[in-house]
């Protein structure tokens, strides 16, 4: 199963080290983080590939797990149909590509 962090800040950084704690495989967890020093700190923490924008090659997964604060995705208004809350700051999105539906933790 492979899963994709939108964000790479404390949430997400917390959450990585609990799947790696538990045996997931490095090579299943990828991060889109806009923050340069955020992306390096991550990368070069955890081993994972880190990308600065959400790219094909990032959004190619089986789960995205949003790990920001609510609002701080550009020009998101929230919309129902789009952002589910899933838990204290945990968001799912639907749209393809991702089985977005399938989140599986929840915060």
């Amino acid at each position: 199963m492979k899963i994709t962090f939108l964000g790479g800040g404390e949430m997400a950084t917390e959450l990585i080290g609990n799947l790696f704690g538990g045996g997931f495989p490095v090579a299943d967890v990828k991060v889109i983080e806009t923050n340069d020093e955020r992306r390096r700190r991550v990368g070069e923490g955890f081993g994972v590939r880190t990308f600065a924008a959400p790219v094909s090659e990032a959004l190619d997964c089986d789960i995205l797990l949003l790990a920001v604060e609510p609002g701080q995705i550009a020009g998101q208004e929230r919309p129902a149909h789009a952002l589910r809350p899933r838990g204290a700051g945990v968001w799912a999105a639907d749209q393809r590509g991702c089985k977005l539906g399938d989140l599986l933790w929840q915060c």
